[in-house]
């Protein structure tokens, strides 16, 4: 009995020695691939919802007063590919948004031409917390995010303030 519990107690030693923790895996420039942000989503489908129904309880007339025409089939076709356009703009813009976390504590983030920086710290609840304080003043927010995975290849992280989630990969450029 003795034997097979140092045998487990080895093995689980070994075992964690050889994990990174969240703040190692972190360490490196990331890039945005995708974000997930309920209350946009939300927003977009009541909108997909109104553009499946609009006009169909007014008439001609009250549509053009309404909208400025009464083909409401090209009106529609019109806000779906505005918000084809908006979803498309907001794919290019998440894709050149960055995230270089540095072995001494600084995060440099880059929201396209925005270049800032503050400081970084993994914290004992294993929440990610960014500090803003010595770059914007000590009445800056601290920006807290959940880690909810962190590889060699992929990092998730949900804001608190409004859940909207992030996807990463290493940056390669």
């Amino acid at each position: 009995m003795k034997k097979a519990t140092l045998v487990i107690a080895a093995c689980l030693t070994l075992a964690s020695c050889g994990k990174k923790s969240d703040s190692d895996l972190l360490v490196g420039k990331w890039r945005v691939v995708s974000q997930e942000d309920p209350q946009m989503s939300t927003m977009i489908e009541e909108q997909l919802r109104f553009i499946d129904t609009v006009g169909q309880n007014t008439t001609p007339e009250q549509n053009i007063a309404e909208y400025g025409t009464n083909n409401m089939d090209s009106f529609k076709a019109m806000q779906r590919e505005q918000i084809e356009a908006y979803k498309k703009e907001q794919d290019e813009y998440l894709k050149n948004i960055t995230f270089e976390f540095r072995k001494n504590g600084t995060i440099i983030y880059n929201y396209g031409p925005n270049v800032d920086s503050a400081k970084w710290k993994v914290t004992d609840k294993g929440l990610l917390e960014v500090d803003e304080s010595q770059s914007k003043g000590p009445t800056a927010p601290k920006v807290m995010m959940d880690i909810v995975y962190v590889t060699d290849t992929a990092l998730k992280l949900t804001f608190l303030q409004n859940n909207v989630s992030v996807i990463f990969h290493p940056d390669k450029k």
